[in-house]
């Protein structure tokens, strides 16, 4: 929801120009560079801005960890090919 929120409403934002993802979220919320945005949009927004568009989108992750349809979490039987962020950091 941040990604579709960021391409079809935001103007240019520099989230490298924040030192914590609360200062960010401030400053959407109070500069609107996306418009007024409810809190659940918001936080959708503040997420995807500092953890792709920070750090990269996961594409370009070196040493992405790779898994198929069939895997689980060996601790929750967690299908983790459905989150492809839950081994990112």
């Amino acid at each position: 929801m941040g990604k579709k929120i960021y391409e079809k409403r935001c103007s240019a934002i520099e989230p490298t120009d924040f030192m914590e993802l609360g200062e960010l979220k401030e400053a959407l919320a109070t500069e609107l560079p996306c418009g007024l945005l409810d809190e659940e949009r918001l936080q959708a927004l503040a997420l995807y801005l500092w953890h792709v568009k920070r750090r990269g989108d996961l594409g370009e992750v070196e040493g992405k960890v790779e898994v198929g349809e069939d895997e689980k979490c060996p601790v929750c039987g967690m299908f983790v090919y459905k989150y492809p962020k839950w081994a990112r950091i």
